[in-house]
């Protein structure tokens, strides 16, 4: 999703890309694996999704930070949304 709107987009991205090559053989991995789900980020977020689990409110106002902020802007402004 991200990789089309990414010519839309000036800034930098806090989350990072993964180019196309590396979420096929996690793809495929998790086929192979029979994985229901996998989370594929640059940054370590499993942290965050953890926390989010058990502390939804404070996972929530730690994700918020400025540049967080910013690029959802710059995102729903490049999807025509803002």
């Amino acid at each position: 999703m991200y990789g089309r709107m990414e010519a839309r987009l000036e800034g930098p991205n806090p989350v990072g890309t993964l180019p196309p090559e590396k979420v096929g053989e996690a793809v495929v991995r998790a086929i192979r694996e029979n994985v229901a789900e996998i989370v594929l980020t640059r940054r370590p977020v499993r942290p965050l999704i953890f926390l989010h689990a058990i502390f939804p409110q404070t996972a929530t106002r730690l994700a918020r930070t400025r540049r967080v902020l910013e690029f959802t802007e710059r995102f729903a402004r490049a999807r025509g949304r803002l």
